[in-house]
């Protein structure tokens, strides 16, 4: 049964925040699912609506309001993850003459950092790096479109040697619940932390003893796998993504 809770409207852009909580709740989404779409792991939304958060997230929104600051709830500024593309009048490296690339065999994605590309909402324009060009004829890529791409950092290197530091990575952010076979890449966080948690690797579930356990690992044998309870460490939300 879901909490309630009571503001006035004193509270300003704090209680503006929690009311948006409750209505999303109250027209049917999880707290994984607004979780999700914020860009954070369920325990802080789990926190945020126990007040747990309360006095440093309302001293900082109490700041953007008294200087003129404001927030619109549901507003679509940003950007899609995915673009189509036009190419114009393309040049065509080749000896024989071709029609050149096609637009509709491509799609341009939004190459952001991991705290970024781990949202499911709008990506800010000021928040993306570059565009990296996508051929859609790619098993992996065909019929997706919520796309974002990340690098693998200079210093991580536990998935080497499939994936090394350089390396560009797709994330599709619409599928984020692991599936059969075991062992599929995910961008993933690590039960509280922050940003500075997130990582690529590679994720099985399992149960044992009537609790189910997420095991992250790496493939480079250096690394030990990761072991955590879905209920104590994640509060029975997934928080990570493909």
């Amino acid at each position: 049964m879901a909490a309630s809770y009571a503001f006035t409207q004193s509270m300003g852009i704090y209680g503006d925040l929690i009311e948006r909580i409750e209505q999303m709740r109250s027209e049917g989404s999880s707290q994984a699912d607004i979780a999700r779409l914020g860009g954070v792991d369920g325990m802080y939304v789990s926190r945020l609506l126990k007040g747990a958060r309360k006095d440093n997230i309302q001293k900082f929104l109490n700041f953007v309001e008294r200087i003129g600051g404001k927030i619109v709830f549901g507003g679509e500024s940003g950007c899609a993850t995915a673009k189509d593309v036009h190419f114009v009048h393309p040049k065509v490296l080749s000896t024989e003459e071709a029609e050149g690339p096609i637009d509709d065999d491509y799609i341009a994605v939004p190459l952001a950092a991991m705290p970024v590309a781990a949202g499911t909402g709008m990506i800010p324009e000021d928040r993306i790096k570059s565009w990296v060009l996508v051929w859609t004829g790619q098993e992996a890529v065909r019929h997706r479109s919520n796309l974002a791409a990340v690098e693998i950092g200079k210093d991580q290197i536990s998935m080497q040697p499939t994936l090394h530091p350089g390396d560009l990575v797709l994330v599709d952010r619409d599928d984020w619940l692991p599936k059969n076979p075991p062992g599929n890449i995910y961008l993933v966080q690590e039960p509280a932390t922050d940003e500075a948690g997130l990582a690529i690797k590679r994720v099985r579930l399992q149960r044992k003893n009537g609790r189910e356990l997420v095991v992250f690992f790496s493939d480079n044998p250096d690394y030990v796998p990761e072991l955590y309870d879905l209920d104590a460490d994640y509060e029975g939300a997934f928080a990570f993504l493909p």
